[in-house]
């Protein structure tokens, strides 16, 4: 992980640092949870270890990159993120969304090219057999924060 201070203020930045770390909770028998929820509260996890091996007291900005494939709805997130923050130290810690298209790459011609409307077929070759190359991501991409 690499770092630069400005003050106090640091910055990381996490390049790989894939977000999934909590396991699902289990939902009561006919209730649905939105994903976003869950996805946030791992993130929330990984916030406050980062929090506390710099040594931050606030977290103030986040940014994600997140593929287009995880179905994330922005202003889902946000509010998500926004509630489950509270008493943590994320709390009121402006989030930065960047999403990356679906793109893959076909494996009978080797053309690369972008996925729209779940349309895996090649415009190459019209071939079926395709390779993912981007779209389902979830990685904190950087954070700032004030040290403690």
């Amino acid at each position: 992980m690499g770092s630069a201070c400005h003050g106090t203020r640091t910055t990381f930045c996490r390049a790989a640092g894939l977000v999934p770390k909590r396991p699902a909770r289990p939902v009561a028998k006919g209730l649905q949870t939105v994903h976003e929820f869950s996805i946030v509260e791992s993130i929330l996890d990984t916030l406050g270890e980062l929090a506390g091996k710099n040594r931050l007291a606030r977290i103030t900005s986040v940014t994600l990159t997140i593929g287009r494939l995880r179905q994330v709805v922005p202003e889902t997130l946000r509010f998500a993120f926004e509630a489950a923050s509270k008493d943590t130290v994320a709390h009121g810690a402006r989030l930065e969304l960047e999403f990356v298209d679906i793109r893959a790459r076909c494996t009978t011609c080797g053309a690369k090219f972008r996925v729209e409307n779940n349309y895996y077929i090649c415009g190459t070759c019209n071939g079926t057999s395709v390779e993912l190359t981007s779209g389902d991501e979830l990685i904190i991409q950087s954070v700032e924060g004030e040290e403690a």
